[in-house]
């Protein structure tokens, strides 16, 4: 999956949600550092309400779909934060 793309899901949570991860995402690119721990904050935020989706199905591919990309900007997120706390 490109950085640039997030895959297309019929899901109206998942394509609300990632339009915001995307924006905080890019965010984070053009921040200067001492701005990129709070917007990793913010981005982790709004991952929970990925995470926490009460429509989940395991089986989905629509689900599948979500989970990865929610999983990918959760790692940004704690790359984020980790290298922000050892410096």
């Amino acid at each position: 999956m490109s950085p640039a793309e997030e895959p297309m899901t019929a899901c109206p949570k998942f394509q609300k949600q990632a339009a915001l991860l995307k924006d905080i995402r890019d965010k984070i690119y053009k921040a200067e550092e001492a701005l990129k721990l709070g917007l990793a904050g913010q981005l982790q935020e709004e991952i929970k309400e990925l995470f926490s989706c009460l429509d989940y199905k395991k089986a989905s591919a629509d689900c599948k779909k979500c989970r990865c990309v929610a999983e990918l900007r959760n790692k940004m997120a704690n790359r984020v934060i980790n290298r922000e706390k050892a410096l």
